[in-house]
């Protein structure tokens, strides 16, 4: 995804970039997964910043939950998966959802389904 998003960068210039690309693309992806979370609920919806993790997908995942479970009881993992093609581009994008978070959709979950 790099390669193409930065086609047109120097090499020397685009290792300060990568990050930030990265970054920005995952901005993306959860502001408009939350958008269309926030219709299909009819809620607001934030996010915060995202952070970026480079490991394999078990380590990221044994990590994050660890790490999250030191701080919450409750919590909803999303994952989207996208890809692609004309470009073979395959990727994963988690939603790590806090327990106070988590009431308020399953709330809005209950309140829509009833």
């Amino acid at each position: 995804m790099i390669d193409i998003l930065l086609q047109n960068i120097a090499e020397k210039d685009r290792k300060d970039m990568e990050t930030s690309v990265i970054n920005e693309v995952g901005n993306i992806l959860a502001g408009s997964s939350l958008t269309a979370f926030s219709k299909f609920l009819g809620i607001t919806l934030l996010h915060k910043v995202s952070s970026i993790l480079n490991d394999s997908m078990e380590q990221i995942i044994k990590q994050v939950v660890e790490d999250f479970s030191r701080s919450e009881d409750l919590a909803l993992i999303f994952q989207i998966d996208f890809n692609v093609k004309s470009d073979e581009i395959s990727s994963h994008f988690l939603f790590l959802i806090d327990a106070q978070a988590t009431e308020t959709l399953l709330k809005a979950l209950q309140d829509k389904y009833k």
